[in-house]
Formats: C-alpha cells, sequence, structure tokens
C-alpha cells in the first residue's frame, strides 16, 4: 500500500521528544516511543502507519494533549483514505476501522477534556457505530462508558446510567474484570448522587470486591474511599473513619502521594465530625505537608482553610487570620 509520509508530524514528535523535557518518561515508554517514531518515519505500508499513530498518541495524550489529537487526526485521515478505495482487503479494512475507531474515541476525549461536549458525544457516538458494525466488544463497553461519561457532565443521570449499565453488561460478557469494577463505581456514584444510600453501597462493594480479586489497589483504595464517603452521608463517621484509614493504608503501599492528601484530608474531616479538633489537625497538618511538598495550590488552599476553621473555632482568632492571608 502507499505510505503517507507526514514530513512535519515526524519533525513535531522527534524535535520535542527528544529533548531534556521529556526526562519524565521512563526508559520503557522512551523505547516505545522511539519504536514509534521510527515506524512512522519509514513504514510503507498505511495499516502499519495508522496504528503507529493510535498507539504514539495514547503514549503521549498526558504530556500534551494536543499532540494526542494532531496524531489522531493523522491515524483519522489515513484510515479514512484508504476505506474509501474500492480494492481494500478485508484484513486491511479491519484494521483501518478499528484505527478510526480508536482515532475518533481519542479525539471526542480532548472535546471533552476542553469542554466541546456536544462535538465529544458525536465523536464517541461515530465510534460506537463502527465498534458495533466490527462486534469489536471491548471497544463499545469503553465507547458507552464514555458517552455514560458525557451524560453525567450534562446533569442527565437517568441516560447515563442507561449507557453504564450497556457497558457493564458486555464488560461482564467478555470478562473483564478491571472494566467491569470501573463501571460499578461509576454506577455507585449516580446512586450516591441520587440519594440511593443502599444502591451507591452494592455497587462500591462490588467494586471494591471485585478490584481485590485482580490486586487492582488503586481501585480498591478509590472503593474504600467511597464507601467511607457513603457512611459520612448517613453521619456514620466511626464507619467511615474506619474505610478511610483503610484506604491510606494502601494509598501509603503504593506511595501514592496525592492519594495520601486525600486520605488525610478524609480523615480530619471525620475526625472534625466527631468533636475531635485535635486529631483533625493533625490530619489537616499532614495533608498540607504533602501539598506544599507537590506544589498542589489548590490543595494547599484547601488544607489551610481546614486548619483555619479549626483554629477559629478554638477561639485562636489571629492564628486563623494568618492562615487566611
Amino acid at each position: 500500500m502507499n505510505s503517507l509520509k507526514h514530513t512535519f508530524a515526524i519533525l513535531l514528535l522527534l524535535g520535542p521528544l527528544n529533548t531534556d523535557s521529556i526526562a519524565q518518561f521512563s526508559p520503557e515508554v522512551q523505547k516505545q516511543i522511539d519504536s514509534l517514531n521510527l515506524v512512522i518515519k519509514e513504514s510503507k505500508y498505511d495499516t502499519s502507519l495508522c496504528l503507529a499513530y493510535i498507539d504514539l498518541s495514547e503514549l503521549l495524550y498526558a504530556f500534551d494533549i494536543d499532540t494526542l489529537k494532531k496524531l489522531s487526526e493523522f491515524a483519522k485521515s489515513i484510515a479514512e483514505k484508504n476505506l474509501a478505495k474500492s480494492y481494500i482487503n478485508n484484513a486491511e479494512k479491519k484494521v483501518f476501522r478499528v484505527g478510526l475507531a480508536s482515532a475518533l474515541s481519542n479525539i471526542a476525549y480532548v472535546h471533552d477534556i476542553k469542554g466541546d461536549i456536544s462535538i465529544a458525544l458525536d465523536y464517541y457516538t461515530q465510534a460506537l457505530k463502527l465498534y458495533e458494525a466490527l462486534e469489536h466488544l471491548e471497544g463499545m463497553a469503553l465507547s458507552l462508558n464514555n458517552i455514560g461519561y458525557i451524560y453525567v457532565n450534562q446533569g442527565d443521570s437517568a441516560k447515563a446510567l442507561e449507557f453504564y449499565h450497556k457497558s457493564l453488561k458486555i464488560e461482564e460478557e467478555i470478562g473483564s474484570k478491571e472494566l467491569i469494577a470501573s463501571s460499578l463505581t461509576n454506577i455507585g456514584a449516580i446512586y450516591s448522587h441520587q440519594d440511593d444510600i443502599s444502591l451507591a453501597l452494592e455497587y462500591y462493594q462490588r467494586s471494591y470486591k471485585m478490584c481485590k480479586e485482580i490486586g487492582y489497589k488503586e481501585g480498591m483504595a478509590s472503593a474504600l474511599n467511597n464507601i467511607g464517603a457513603i457512611y459520612r452521608t448517613e453521619s456514620n463517621e466511626e464507619k467511615a473513619l474506619e474505610y478511610f484509614q483503610e484506604a491510606l493504608i494502601i494509598k501509603e503501599k503504593i506511595q501514592d502521594k496525592d492519594g495520601i492528601a486525600y486520605s488525610f484530608t478524609d480523615i480530619g474531616n471525620a475526625y472534625e465530625s466527631m468533636g475531635n479538633a485535635g486529631e483533625a489537625l493533625k490530619y489537616y497538618n499532614k495533608a498540607l505537608a504533602i501539598r506544599e511538598e507537590t506544589g498542589n495550590k489548590l490543595g494547599i488552599a484547601i488544607a489551610l482553610n481546614n486548619i483555619g476553621r479549626i483554629k477559629l473555632d478554638q477561639g485562636l482568632i489571629k492564628e486563623a487570620k494568618k492562615l487566611a492571608t
């Protein structure tokens, strides 16, 4: 097949990506980036080129959201050009249709992040239709989940639940436990928002169990936090504290600093509600220390606000005012 030589894209990638600013990538990831760049530079086949752009975009999306969009648009262009041909064979057609669906999903994600919700929904829907035509179950499940998330952001809980449940059904069919756990959490969050406590707890507990089965510690900690938050809404601070502390242990084991700070804040909130200002203050200060270490300005502001509130309640007005400045 004819190759597409996107010289300007190669320059875009090989220039910035080989500077010192990319020290954030592990040697293993950098090796994958270099390998994919080589495919893009030298491949004579559009199938390889299309998939290389997709794979590279998904490696780099956290580094630069605009690069994700550009690379996905390159893949989309290659796929659409080849799918328009009358002489393409079935194997190539499948590769390009999968590549196109992946590119559409990635482009949708960028629009979603940037707040272009209607455009994101359109791209996710296009991707879903392609995956359905291919009977690509994992792609269908992910697309349904993404569309459900769009409806959550639009405040349409009923529609979101519809898509999350459809996604969950497919995930259970293919036995993808990590995806199942994610959908269970999403469904639990909607029920929690609707104040349906029993259903929210049921789905969060199912998510925790699934994460535990596959050893997905981040998911376990998240589920424990969610369960703790449910008990807080029920004013059962002692039970909430139990789950928050269990989540903290996991986060400390996996060295999730941001998560640890969140847990310190959750534990501080629980102690404050229980009237234990001393313990609350201790955990708020721990959260502040991590936020300052990581440079999380919003987290710092929240921690200072929590500490200031305790000081104010203790009648330490000068100290509270000092924290507010």
